[in-house]
């Protein structure tokens, strides 16, 4: 009776011990997916060394508990529960020797020694059976309070930063969907009319949708050459001025992640370009006269440096 209930008592201890490890380690996965928002190679290798962890420490808590329950490769003789009992009992470890001797110099032809030995056994039998209810009783009671507080704080956790939290665990449940980064802001281009003649300027115009940064980046590539400046805006408007432009320019804005733990690491405008179309310059110019025929006068070439 006392290997079973200590059995029943271990095992409870063992299963609240792994639920309560793994509470904790889900509380931490969900923060990590929440800040670093994992790509889904990341995040299925996570869930799947999460779950393969669980099962293999819960088979190993099932399999000791059938191994002590019934006794199994002698996992938990009588020898070594006596022994087990007189050192946390120390009260009863006496009776439990006279019980054992008792029990083991039985003799039913002495009828009256007999019962009463048997009256002695099963008492103390009963004292084991209320010491085995107790066993793990004070450690189950705190495992199972610190069980409750754990899950009552990843509960509310969860309530109070949900904006984040709940589409983490989403996304650990479904570790192989690519979900699309929720961006605090857009960033896009408002240029107009990208043809001009060289020599002349050129206004870009970028607008910022939603938490807009104080400034962004300007990259351009000018003559094979790459460029960047610096840009803030007004009225969530940003603005730069190319001047003198000569060649082609490639340009487009971003703004870098300032954090370690930012679910997105750029934000950026779609490539444009401005294109320069040349001037013509006039090299040469001549003037073909072709005079009325009532004057008599032939047509001549007359040059544009003769006045």
């Amino acid at each position: 009776i006392f290997r079973r209930i200590k059995s029943n008592s271990d095992f409870k201890v063992s299963l609240l011990r792994i639920n309560t490890f793994f509470l904790i380690a889900l509380m931490i996965l969900v923060l990590i997916e929440s800040l670093l928002y994992l790509e889904p190679i990341n995040r299925y290798a996570m869930i799947t060394y999460y779950i393969s962890a669980y099962i293999i420490l819960l088979s190993y808590a099932l399999l000791k508990y059938v191994f002590n329950y019934y006794n199994l490769f002698n996992n938990s003789t009588d020898d070594s529960l006596a022994q087990l009992i007189g050192n946390k009992f120390s009260d009863i470890k006496d009776k439990l020797i006279n019980a054992y001797q008792l029990e083991k110099n039985l003799d039913e032809e002495k009828e009256i020694e007999y019962e009463l030995s048997i009256y002695a056994i099963n008492k103390i039998k009963g004292e084991l059976s209320s010491l085995a209810i107790s066993f793990n009783r004070l450690k189950i009671k705190y495992l199972l309070h610190r069980l409750y507080i754990l899950s009552a704080f990843f509960i509310i956790s969860i309530i109070i930063s949900n904006k984040y939290t709940i589409p983490a665990i989403n996304r650990l449940i479904n570790p192989n969907k690519i979900f699309e980064v929720s961006l605090p802001f857009e960033l896009i281009n408002t240029t107009s009319n990208n043809f001009i003649f060289n020599g002349d300027s050129k206004t870009i115009s970028v607008a910022g949708i939603g938490d807009v940064p104080d400034s962004i980046i300007v990259n351009y590539i000018v003559d094979d050459s790459i460029k960047d400046i610096k840009i803030s805006h007004e009225n969530e408007m940003f603005s730069h001025t190319f001047n003198n432009i000569q060649s082609d320019i490639i340009w487009w804005s971003n703004v870098y992640a300032n954090s370690l733990f930012s679910p997105w690491d750029n934000i950026k405008s779609p490539l444009d370009t401005i294109i320069v179309i040349k001037k013509p310059v006039i090299s040469d110019l001549s003037f073909e006269i072709i005079p009325p025929e009532y004057t008599g006068l032939s047509s001549y070439t007359h040059p544009s440096n003769i006045s």
